[in-house]
């Protein structure tokens, strides 16, 4: 399906393709391809399946970009969409869903060179900024089960899962969303991990929020940022572990970071100008917290760091 009109030589383009493959005993049967782009300008792409040796089924893509450009306003959208991809493995129950509205997305699901890579979920969407999705990638495991969702609405959204060389990566989950703010969720070769991002603020406000979980097993890391140019990151090396940092008010600051197993770091800045920082590295805390006139901010870890300040003093170190 595709529409065009306006400028003529600004004409919608559009292309659904479903299965795809290279023979050889692969039925690529289930496979799905939509995509729509109604407007000038306006680009969606559709893959379902995509082989070469397995029977890749189970897949869905589809793509939507209502790309109509009009002056002043949000350029022409392209969304882009990719379920299975192979090589030699079914690939099976992929799903890629992009949709944009003046922006671009980009989602992958699957991806995976020896193994299956099933049940991988991958799906971004935008309105007036980009969007970006990645799930299971690999490349000689099975990657199933990951799950990367991207929304941006005025600003940039990026979320992976999986990723890796030769693990199963299985279960793993990044969220990014974001409103004028900049998001990143990031799970990196962890299986059963999870990292979250929100971020929200005007248009290039540089508000900033990211998530990362890395190296491990069931771990999670959230991070969140409410104000202009408010700044959250949280990250996770190791197994059992949990970061979350929050940062909410112009210029406020928060990072958690855990390094080892079975250990929490927690960071709160809220007001102007707070910041919250807490560290727990193989056995050793660090906290740091400063709030400014009206503010708070508090960190504290599993091996027993703990800062409060209020108000601009520091009431327990």
């Amino acid at each position: 399906m595709a529409g065009g009109g306006g400028i003529p030589s600004d004409l919608a383009t559009v292309l659904a393709t479903a299965g795809v493959g290279d023979t050889a005993n692969a039925n690529l049967d289930e496979n799905t391809a939509f995509s729509g782009a109604f407007g000038p300008g306006a680009t969606a792409l559709s893959d379902a399946g995509i082989g070469t040796f397995a029977n890749l089924s189970g897949n869905t893509a589809t793509s939507t970009a209502f790309g109509a450009t009009v002056t002043p306003g949000p350029p022409a959208g392209t969304a882009l969409a990719d379920a299975g991809i192979g090589s030699h493995a079914n690939l099976s129950d992929n799903m890629a869903t992009a949709w944009t509205f003046g922006g671009v997305s980009t989602v992958d699901a699957g991806i995976a060179s020896f193994a299956n890579g099933s049940a991988n979920v991958a799906w971004a969407a935008s309105q007036f900024g980009d969007a970006e999705a990645s799930a299971g990638v690999g490349d000689h495991a099975n990657l199933s089960g990951n799950g990367a969702y991207a929304y941006a609405l005025f600003g940039v959204a990026v979320a992976d899962a999986g990723i890796g060389s030769f693990g199963n990566f299985s279960d793993n989950l990044s969220v990014a969303q974001t409103t004028g703010g900049v998001s990143t969720a990031e799970t990196l070769g962890s299986d059963a991990s999870m990292a979250t991002a929100g971020s929200v603020g005007a248009p290039g406000s540089g508000t900033v929020a990211e998530a990362a979980a890395t190296d491990g097993t069931g771990s999670n890391a959230g991070a969140g940022a409410v104000g202009s140019s408010a700044f959250a990151v949280a990250t996770t090396v190791g197994s059992g572990d949990t970061a979350d940092a929050a940062a909410l008010g112009t210029g406020a600051l928060a990072a958690a970071d855990v390094v080892g197993t079975n250990q929490n770091a927690d960071a709160t800045a809220v007001g102007t100008g707070s910041t919250a920082s807490a560290t727990e590295a193989l056995g050793v805390s660090t906290v740091l917290a400063t709030s400014g006139l009206g503010g708070w901010s508090d960190a504290s870890t599993s091996g027993g760091g703990w800062t409060v300040s209020i108000n601009g003093a520091t009431l327990v170190s």
